[in-house]
C-alpha cells in the first residue's frame, strides 16, 4: 500500500504512566512515576496496526529510509526513521523517561500508524514543501475500516499466485476517476456514481479511535486519583509514613489526570473543525447525488415529451380513414395538374402575342 502524506500535524505524546501500587511494600519502595508530556510534529497513515515498511529489515526497533520530494517532486532526500511496535517501546528505547528524536530524524509507530518527526526534520521537510510517499504491508482490516483501494494506491496480495494492483493515481500525482457512464439519450451520457473518497474521508475512523482513546485515558486517570484517595482512608495504610507516600502518589495520577484532560480538550476542538469538514463533504456528495437525479427527471420528461409528438405524427399518417385519404389525394393531384396546365399556357405566349 503506498500513501502520499501532504499535512503535518502538531500532537501531544504522554509517558511515564501512574501505576497504582496496592500493597504497602509497593507504596512504600516502589519508584513513584512522574508522568511526561511531549509535543511533536507527526503524519497519521490511514491505518494502524501495520505489519512492516518498504525495506524494513525487521526487529522490534529497525530503522527505514522515508522517500521526499520537493513539490515539484524533484531532489529525492530521505530521512531515516527508527520503527517501533508501540509508544511504551519507544519510551523505554529513549532511556531518559522522556520521548526522544534524533536531529534529522524521525520516529515510525507501527501500533498507531503514525511518523513522528523531529524539528529539524520538519523544518526540511517544510522548506522544500515535501511530498511523501510512504509503502507499507498491512493486514487483517478491521470492521468499519474504509478500504484502501478506494484510497491508495496498493495491491491485494491475499492471493501470492495472483495479486491484485489497484492505482487511484496516475504518474503525475492525480486521481483516477472511475466513472460509470450511461447514454441516457442521443449523445448524451450521464455519470451515475460517486466516488467513496468523495464522501468519506479516510481520516474519518482515525479521528473517532483517537478520541475513543483520549477519552479511556482520561477516564482511567480520574479512576486511579479514586483509587488512591480510597487507599487514603483505608485503615492498613494509615501508618504517618503510608500517608506520606500516598499523598506523593496522589500528585501524581492528578498530574496525569491534568496532562489527560489538557489532551481531550486540544483533540475535541481540533476534531470538531474537522468533522465540520467531513459533514460538509457528505452534504456535497448528496447534492452531486441529487443533482444527477434531477437531470435525468429532465431528461426522462423531454423524452417522453418527444415520444408523444413522435406518436401524435404518427397517429395522424397511419390512422386516417380511407376515405379521407382519397378526397386529400385528389384534391393535390387536381392542384399538382392544374399547376402544370397554367405553366404550359405561359410558356406559349410570345412577343407576337402583343404586337
Amino acid at each position: 500500500m503506498v500513501e502520499e502524506m501532504k499535512q503535518i500535524l502538531i500532537d501531544s505524546y504522554y509517558g511515564n504512566e501512574v501505576k497504582v501500587p496496592k500493597l504497602e511494600s509497593e507504596i512504600l519502595g516502589n519508584t513513584i512515576s512522574n508522568p511526561s508530556e511531549a509535543a511533536f510534529e507527526r503524519i497519521r497513515l490511514g491505518y494502524g496496526e501495520i505489519d512492516t515498511f518498504l525495506n524494513e529489515p525487521g526487529g522490534a526497533a529497525s530503522t527505514v529510509q522515508i522517500s521526499y520530494t520537493d513539490a515539484k517532486g524533484e531532489n529525492p532526500a530521505e530521512i531515516t526513521a527508527t520503527v517501533y511496535e508501540t509508544y511504551e517501546d519507544w519510551l523505554k528505547a529513549s532511556g531518559s523517561g522522556n520521548y526522544e528524536i534524533a536531529a534529522n530524524e524521525a520516529v515510525v509507530i507501527r501500533q498507531s500508524g503514525e511518523m513522528i518527526f523531529s524539528k529539524e526534520a520538519v523544518s526540511a521537510l517544510k522548506r522544500v514543501e515535501a511530498k511523501l510517499e510512504v509503502e507499507y504491508a498491512k493486514t487483517g482490516f478491521d470492521k468499519g475500516e474504509v478500504r484502501p483501494e478506494y484510497y491508495y494506491d496498493c495491491i491485494d496480495v491475499t492471493n501470492p499466485d495472483k495479486p491484485l494492483e489497484f492505482k487511484k493515481y496516475d504518474d503525475k500525482g492525480n486521481m483516477i476517476y472511475q466513472d460509470i457512464n450511461y447514454v441516457v439519450a442521443t449523445n448524451q451520457t450521464l455519470t451515475v456514481n460517486t466516488q467513496a473518497s468523495s464522501v468519506f474521508d479516510s481520516s474519518i475512523g482515525r479521528d473517532v479511535d483517537e478520541m475513543i482513546d483520549a477519552v479511556k485515558r482520561s477516564m482511567d486517570a480520574i479512576a486511579k486519583v479514586d483509587e488512591i484517595k480510597e487507599m487514603m482512608g483505608m485503615t492498613e495504610f494509615a501508618s504517618q509514613e503510608c500517608q506520606a507516600r500516598l499523598k506523593e502518589w496522589l500528585s501524581a495520577a492528578e498530574k496525569e489526570v491534568a496532562y489527560a484532560d489538557d489532551n481531550l480538550q486540544k483533540l475535541y476542538n481540533t476534531y470538531i473543525g474537522h468533522f465540520d469538514g467531513y459533514l460538509k463533504d457528505v452534504l456535497l456528495a448528496r447534492t452531486d447525488v441529487g443533482s444527477k437525479g434531477n437531470s435525468l427527471d429532465l431528461i426522462k420528461n423531454r423524452m417522453e415529451n418527444q415520444q408523444t409528438t413522435i406518436e401524435q405524427l404518427k397517429s395522424k399518417n397511419e390512422d386516417l380513414e380511407l376515405s379521407d385519404i382519397l378526397i386529400d389525394y385528389t384534391a393535390a393531384y387536381n392542384a399538382y395538374t392544374a399547376s402544370l396546365q397554367a405553366a404550359s399556357k405561359l410558356g406559349q405566349v410570345s412577343l407576337l402575342n402583343y404586337l
